[in-house]
């Protein structure tokens, strides 16, 4: 039987807490160290106007930190009235955390870029220049070795980053 509404199944199991946040949101990581999660959004089609990296209480999910990204430059490319394109923002996508030194990872990923915001004080300590990772989406931290590792779509490769000195490094080419 396929029904229009299908009733919740077993919430009783838990305590549920909502509140609101952002539209248009991506990706969640909760910091266990801080009692804190944060979350990326970005709304609508390029350019995309509005995205914000936000920073929730995880018990209350108040919204303790907010921070939009810079105005991204732009393409080169002209916009629909023939004069240069609207670049839009460098929106958010993409999300990890680097515990080990309180920094955010994100992707832009329509900038072909990627972007590091201190966790605790929730501004941008560096923006990439777009074209430095292909499409990047999914950013993983490993605090153990110091890297950040970000796909680039389209290609066969895995772009590193240093997460102290937050330089780009050789990547890792899938053969």
């Amino acid at each position: 039987k396929i029904s229009p509404k299908v009733a919740l199944s077993g919430a009783e199991k838990f305590d549920i807490t909502s509140g609101p946040v952002a539209n248009g949101l991506y990706q969640v990581i909760h910091n266990e160290k801080t009692g804190s999660v944060y979350v990326t959004s970005a709304v609508g089609r390029p350019p995309v106007k509005v995205s914000e990296v936000t920073r929730l209480d995880a018990e209350s999910l108040k919204v303790t930190g907010q921070v939009s990204p810079p105005e991204a430059p732009s393409s080169g490319r002209p916009g629909p009235d023939g004069g240069a394109a609207d670049p839009g923002l460098f929106a958010v996508y993409g999300l990890d955390i680097d515990r080990t030194h309180d920094r955010l990872w994100v992707s832009n990923t329509r900038q072909d870029s990627i972007a590091v915001y201190d966790a605790k004080e929730m501004a941008l300590v560096k923006q990439f220049e777009p074209g430095t990772v292909s499409h990047g989406r999914d950013v993983v931290v490993d605090e153990t070795r110091g890297r950040a590792y970000v796909a680039a779509t389209r290609t066969n490769r895995i772009e590193v980053f240093d997460t102290k000195t937050l330089e780009k490094l050789e990547p890792i080419e899938i053969t």
